[in-house]
């Protein structure tokens, strides 16, 4: 194995971690934003039970509100916390891929530098 080979492997590791860095703090910040509508959505929903189940109550859309009902707005709720759990699930799994693979990538240069000791 030649200089030139190890100097490649050790840009391509080098790039494949700076990478997997990079994308796991983004998964990280995501899954911080996906905790925070979580915890939005609970004390919303907390602050619904104290309503009357006849009352109706505004939705902010955009720069406008609808008035709705409870009921509907405390499914709206449930249903983003469930697609936020769910996210957060996936974004993780891909976060313990992503690692995984960066501890891979270091194993793999360090049997090639093993491999080149061996040959001297």
């Amino acid at each position: 194995m030649t200089d030139q080979e190890i100097r490649k492997a050790l840009a391509d590791h080098q790039s494949k971690v700076l990478e997997s860095v990079q994308k796991i703090n983004i998964a990280e910040s995501q899954i911080e934003n996906l905790q925070r509508v979580i915890t939005y959505s609970e004390l919303t929903a907390d602050d619904l039970k104290s309503l009357p189940a006849d009352v109706n109550v505004y939705e902010s859309v955009g720069r406008m509100f609808y008035l709705q009902p409870v009921e509907e707005i405390q499914r709206m709720l449930v249903d983003k916390k469930t697609n936020a759990a769910t996210k957060i699930e996936t974004l993780q799994a891909n976060k313990v891929r992503l690692e995984k693979g960066m501890k891979d990538s270091g194993e793999h240069f360090r049997e090639l530098l093993e491999q080149k000791k061996s040959q001297m």
